[in-house]
Parts: C-alpha cells; sequence; structure tokens
C-alpha cells in the first residue's frame, strides 16, 4: 500500500513524458511535411490573363498548367489567377503579384490573396511589412502593402490558430486564432488583433460561403430592425427589460437590436454579460457573420430568438379564447327567472323604434309588464352569455347598447344626453 502512491507518480510522469513526446513528434512531421512540400512545383492552375516575370526580368504571357519557376513572379490579369502547391491554392485577386521561391517560400510583391490550405501545408509569404507563416488547414486572407492586414477565414478541427504574423525584421511572432485579424506597418510591430472584418467579396464567398452567408443574413436581419416597426420595437423592449444598462446607450437601436438577439441566443454567461461581449465584438470591428461564429451563435438560432419575441404569449392567447359575458361587461345584473304561471295574451304598447310606428304585440305572461306612465322604462334583460369569439362579442356590445339608448326614450320628454362612460369594464381586454 505504502508504493502505490509511487506508482500512480509514475504512471502520470509517464504519462506526461509521452503527451511529450507525441506534441514533439506531431511538430517534427509538420515540419517535415513542409519541408518535403518545399521540393514540389508550383503550377499556374488558372489566369487565363496572367502575366509571368521570370527572374531575369523577362516578361510573357503565362500559360495556365504550367510550371512556375523558381524565382518567377505570377502577376494577374482581370480575371485573377490561382497558384496550386501540393493541394495548397493560393488565389491571386485581379492585379496582384505573388513570386514563388519554392514550395513553402512566396512573397506578395502587390494586391492581396487568400491562401487555402483547408487540406495541405500552409506558406510562408513574405510582404512588405510582415513575414506571414500560414498553418496547415487554414484559410487566410492577406492584404498586402506597407500596411499589411492578415485574416484567418477558418482553421481546420481544433487547430485555432491560422497564422503566425513577424514583423519584418523582428523575431517575435504574434499568433492570429480563427474569425480574428491583426494589422502592421512597416517598421513596426504588429497591432493588436481584432475581429475579422469581412470584405463579403466572390473570393470570400468560395473559400469561407458559410461565413459569408452568414454574416450577409443577419444583415439583412439588422436592417429589418429598424426603430418604427414591429420587429425593432418588440426586441428593443425586450433588452430595456433584461439589460436596463442599455437604455443609454449611443449605438444605433438597430445595431443594439442584433446584438441583443445573437446575445439571446448562446448561453454562457447572463444576458447582460454576453450582450456586452457581442457589443464589444461588434464595436470592435467585426463582421455580424464573424461575432456570431465567434459567440457560437447561428442564423437559425437568431432567427428562432425573433420569432419567440414577436409570437403572442400563451397568456393573451388563452384571454382571446375566453367566452365573454355581456351582461358583466356591460355592468348589468339580469333578474331572476320567473315563477311559471299561466300563459295569457295581452296587448302592451311596444315603444317605436328610431322612426318606426307603433303597433302593439302580445306578449305571454310572466314576462316583465310595461312601466307605468310617468316611470323610467327598466332596463331589458340580458340573454345568456355567448360563447362567440371576443370579435364578434364586442359586436354585439355596442349593438346592445344602441338598443337602450333607444329603449331609454319616452315619448312624454326627449331622451336625455348619456354622460360620457366607457361601454365596456376596463378590465376587459380589448383586441388590438
Amino acid at each position: 500500500m505504502l508504493g502505490q502512491p509511487g506508482r500512480s507518480g509514475s504512471v502520470g510522469i509517464l504519462a506526461l513524458g509521452a503527451l511529450s513526446a507525441a506534441v514533439l513528434v506531431s511538430a517534427v512531421g509538420v515540419a517535415a511535411f513542409r519541408d518535403v512540400t518545399a521540393g514540389v512545383d508550383t503550377v499556374l492552375q488558372r489566369g487565363p490573363d496572367a502575366t509571368m516575370v521570370l527572374s531575369d526580368g523577362t516578361r510573357r504571357r503565362a500559360v495556365e498548367g504550367e510550371t512556375v519557376p523558381g524565382g518567377a513572379t505570377v502577376e494577374a490579369g482581370a480575371a485573377g489567377a490561382v497558384l496550386a502547391t501540393a493541394e495548397r491554392e493560393v488565389h491571386l485577386y485581379p492585379a496582384a503579384g505573388v513570386t514563388v521561391l519554392d514550395g513553402v517560400r512566396q512573397v506578395l510583391v502587390a494586391g492581396s490573396v487568400i491562401v487555402d490550405g483547408s487540406d495541405a501545408p500552409g506558406v510562408d509569404l513574405d510582404t512588405p511589412a510582415a513575414v506571414v507563416a500560414t498553418r496547415n488547414g487554414a484559410v487566410v486572407r492577406v492584404d498586402g502593402g506597407p500596411l499589411t492586414r492578415v485574416g484567418v477565414l477558418r482553421t481546420q478541427g481544433d487547430a485555432g490558430t491560422g497564422a503566425d504574423v513577424r514583423a519584418t525584421g523582428r523575431r517575435a511572432a504574434t499568433e492570429l486564432a480563427e474569425y480574428y485579424q491583426v494589422q502592421v506597418t512597416m517598421g513596426a510591430l504588429p497591432g493588436a488583433t481584432t475581429p475579422l472584418l469581412l470584405a463579403g467579396d466572390d473570393y470570400e464567398l468560395a473559400l469561407a460561403r458559410d461565413l459569408v452567408l452568414s454574416d450577409r443574413t443577419l444583415n439583412q436581419i439588422r436592417r429589418s430592425l429598424v426603430g418604427s416597426a414591429v420587429e425593432g420595437r418588440a426586441v428593443l423592449a425586450a433588452l430595456r427589460t433584461t439589460v436596463p444598462e442599455a437604455a443609454g446607450s449611443t449605438v444605433p437601436d438597430t445595431e443594439r437590436a442584433l446584438a441583443f438577439l445573437v446575445a439571446s441566443s448562446t448561453s454562457d454567461g447572463t444576458q447582460a454579460e454576453r450582450f456586452a461581449r457581442v457589443s464589444g465584438l461588434r464595436s470592435a470591428g467585426g463582421s455580424w457573420g464573424v461575432v456570431a461564429a465567434i459567440v457560437g451563435s447561428t442564423v437559425d438560432a437568431v432567427g428562432a430568438q425573433l420569432a419567440r419575441l414577436l409570437a403572442p404569449s400563451a397568456e393573451m392567447l388563452a384571454v382571446e379564447q375566453q367566452p365573454v359575458d355581456v351582461a358583466e361587461a356591460l355592468g348589468l345584473t339580469p333578474p331572476p327567472p320567473p315563477e311559471p304561471r299561466a300563459v295569457a295574451t295581452v296587448k302592451v304598447p311596444v315603444l317605436p323604434s328610431r322612426g318606426a310606428p307603433r303597433r302593439s304585440t302580445p306578449v305571454a305572461a310572466g314576462s316583465p309588464a310595461p312601466a307605468p306612465p310617468g316611470s323610467s322604462t327598466p332596463l331589458p334583460s340580458v340573454p345568456p352569455a355567448p360563447t362567440e369569439p371576443i370579435a364578434v362579442v364586442l359586436e354585439g356590445v355596442v349593438e346592445a347598447v344602441l338598443d337602450l339608448i333607444d329603449l331609454g326614450s319616452t315619448p312624454a320628454s326627449p331622451a336625455p344626453t348619456p354622460s360620457p362612460a366607457p361601454l365596456l369594464d376596463p378590465k376587459l381586454p380589448l383586441l388590438p
């Protein structure tokens, strides 16, 4: 028993050593993979109007499918170009220029490129301001020039880091995670990493389709959340209720409304913490599709949150389906039912309706007798409560009130002007 802890510690040390060895082998394997790739030819896969500039300065029209000689530069025309090396593709934007040194090292002379190493080794790309080492399995955009911008559109699996960015002539490198970017000015260190700002062009759409489509859809939702629309008012009302501190923000309503929907579609932390994180990523420059991806939200989840806020509540639906008692709505109490009596026919005058001639009609015994001359007319009995929907019942209520006004007048004197009073009990829910 005394030796058991020692055995456990030995096993832990062995396990840690095995893990370290595995990481080392993996790193060596990646390095070896890149070394092997260095000797692989680079081919002009596509470039119908590209130009080839050889190392001696000779310029000629490039031919699709040809191998790019070491030291040669490919200048893309209006249609762009694609350089392929061991399953890795470097997509050149129009007017971009790339010099190929070997299978791993290239130089971005001008313009912008997207390195697609989804299932291939990365590339070491020199720019005027920085050296960018893209990781295996990553999709990375690089905008060259004195101000170089590097952004990671996607990484493979759980890699997380998509590129290492090192200022030209410096040793320290900045690791760039998925969905983040960094800018480097010539002669300076890399700036702070920020959420990626998408260009949303056809190149990004082709190589990071889900991310770009998500961004476009979320922006459509944002534009629909204008202040005067039902959607915007509902979302902002929910925001003021759950995150009161956001009410005084100077951020436009549409931005705050979409931030609330994105935050509500995740579950990490409190609502206020989620809203603050989403708002911070957005204010730091991230595109909406990128912000949603960072916090783990989706377009479907955002749409579901918006639908939930716009749908009627269960309580309101229950109220709308309840039958309404007209007598209660009018504030009347119907008289108790009369005792059974023998039926006899008598003649009683009936007050005329508006413009109708006087006439007599038989009334069964037991019915309410007409009021004596000079007395006020009693209120008529109210029929049993209906069970129609509330909208139909309200029409009946209005008609009943009009009938009461007619029956309340007498031939001897003009009907008095009724004092203003609500027709319905204030507690009765009204339809919009």
